[in-house]
């Protein structure tokens, strides 16, 4: 390699320095799509081999999923993050793909629960970059779970694609900015003329929404900073001046555990992004200032946290705050319904909020037949799949031994249209059955 020159493509990311900053997990996906390759090509001959992981590597060749389930780990503030970071800046030569991730903040705030397993978007965002033929790319900001809403058309995310109505993850083999990872259907508007719905968004969404966005535009101003030592005094100030000093008051009326805001003020753990969000908007000051510049209002008024409970709600739900009623007829409508895609338990349980040990321990029968019921989709799914599969095999072994060309296992692979047909012992079945039938007896 030449002196100089990078690995890879030097890619500039999309929209430093604004609230749409761009995100690893959407940064990733431009190089691959640049270099003609797949994600998980990627990762595992390229990024985690620079990186000297091999644990990962091998695991992703094994077909395992436990990079895919993290998508925290490349968007968030861990160690891991960090040596993602320094190889896409050594193979890129781009200095400045921090600030595409929390990492300058992992000094200031926990960022423990704050992203999405899943993606959001705004569909009317990426219609436009599409008609204005510009770079299609997810923020940062979408990948946050406080975020529910577009900074731009003041519109509610989406988060499962319309057309086969998955909930797509962060990070998946063969992920597209701007296309469902399991159908390939496009998820912006396909005609930008029509009138699209919006949904009321509540005005402390929105302010929520903006003060997050606002902080990611700030992130290189927080590079510096290496402790929050300012927000400490800040907050014990505040707690002096509207609670006479009692941490306790002000732990009962902001829900924060006392233990966790000792903790505060001790400087041994760092504040969730939550916990700010809530003294930020007590105090109605800006979350930016809040963290650059330590300091609250000089006119701060004390803010009544009755409604606390609507604008940061617990999340599971305790048992004995128990709806049985309610509970039972989500279930039980949730049996009925006659979707094509049928929600499986995890997916119920995350849905009202309750584990779903609790949910088994209080309607064990519905639970179990809400399971089977998705478990039987999923095995008519792969059955179909299968089949299409086998059909696809016996087809290209027909038409190679028709043109004289030896239908063996890597020309039958190499013209499937995604890899790893071959894979399955009902595919590799259907090729020796067809071997055979062409007079070759070894069958493969």
């Amino acid at each position: 390699m030449i002196l100089g020159h990078s690995y890879l493509s030097s890619l500039n990311p999309e929209g430093l320095g604004t609230p749409l900053a761009e995100s690893v997990t959407s940064y990733i996906p431009r190089l691959c799509k640049l270099h003609s390759i797949s994600f998980s090509t990627f990762l595992s001959d390229i990024l985690f081999p620079k990186m000297g992981t091999l644990s990962l590597v091998n695991s992703i060749k094994r077909g395992c999923s436990r990079v895919y389930t993290r998508p925290y780990a490349f968007n968030g503030v861990s160690n891991f993050t960090e040596k993602i970071i320094h190889t896409l800046e050594l193979l890129t030569l781009q200095k400045n793909l921090i600030y595409i991730t929390l990492l300058p903040l992992r000094n200031i705030i926990s960022c423990q629960n704050v992203f999405r397993h899943y993606r959001a978007w705004c569909p009317i965002c990426l219609a436009e970059r599409k008609d204005r033929a510009l770079t299609i790319y997810e923020p940062l900001v979408w990948t946050i779970k406080a975020v529910r809403s577009c900074l731009v058309h003041h519109i509610s995310l989406r988060t499962q694609c319309h057309k086969c109505g998955n909930m797509l993850p962060v990070i998946a083999r063969h992920v597209q900015n701007g296309f469902c990872s399991t159908c390939g259907h496009w998820l912006g508007l396909t005609d930008t003329n029509n009138k699209y719905p919006v949904d009321p968004i509540p005005d402390f969404d929105s302010w929520k929404d903006r003060n997050i966005g606002e902080l990611i535009s700030i992130l290189p101003e927080t590079i510096n900073i290496t402790r929050n030592e300012t927000l400490r005094t800040v907050l014990t100030e505040h707690i002096n001046l509207h609670y006479k000093g009692s941490a306790s008051a002000y732990a009962r009326s902001a829900k924060i555990p006392k233990a966790t805001i000792s903790r505060w003020q001790a400087g041994t753990a760092l504040p969730s992004l939550e916990n700010l969000l809530k003294i930020s908007y007590r105090s109605q000051t800006p979350l930016a200032d809040l963290i650059t510049k330590g300091r609250l209002q000089k006119d701060a008024k004390v803010f009544d946290y009755q409604d606390s409970e609507s604008l940061f709600p617990a999340s599971p739900r305790k048992t004995n705050d128990f709806d049985y009623a309610y509970v039972k007829r989500h279930l039980e409508s949730v049996l009925k319904s006659k979707s094509e895609n049928p929600l499986s338990m995890t997916k119920v349980a995350e849905n009202l909020g309750y584990t779903k040990k609790t949910l088994y321990k209080h309607f064990y029968v519905l639970c179990r037949h809400i399971s089977a019921k998705a478990a039987c989709h999923r095995k008519a799914r792969k059955e179909q799949r299968l089949g299409q599969e086998r059909l696809f095999v016996e087809k290209v072994a027909e038409q190679l031994h028709i043109e004289g060309v030896y239908p063996s296992y890597d020309a039958i692979e190499n013209a499937a249209p995604k890899k790893g047909i071959m894979r399955s012992h009902e595919s590799r079945d259907a090729w020796k059955n067809k071997l055979r039938e062409f007079g070759f007896e070894n069958g493969g």
